[in-house]
């Protein structure tokens, strides 16, 4: 969580708001599933489910606070489908 809130007060105080958000950040390995470690899900989740949670919860915090509303866009990919072999 502590890299969400500071990139959320540097935002707030370079701009003085937070009108946007774009949750963009995310990683995968290029390895076969089953050969996933703890460590692996462990980055996995990290990156791609909290960050994704915690900063949307601070950006709306902000919006909400400010009274003046704000948008928030989620981007995914399909590249996992594309590149996976077929089981």
């Amino acid at each position: 969580m502590r890299q969400p809130r500071r990139s959320s007060e540097v935002a707030k105080n370079k701009f003085g708001s937070i009108d946007a958000l774009v949750n963009n950040a995310g990683i995968y390995f290029s390895k076969p599933f089953t050969d996933y470690t703890i460590d692996d899900l462990r980055s996995l989740t990290s990156v791609n489910i909290e960050g994704f949670l915690f900063m949307s919860q601070l950006a709306i915090k902000q919006m909400l606070a400010q009274e003046t509303g704000g948008s928030i866009v989620n981007i995914t990919d399909d590249f996992w489908s594309v590149t996976q072999s077929p089981v």
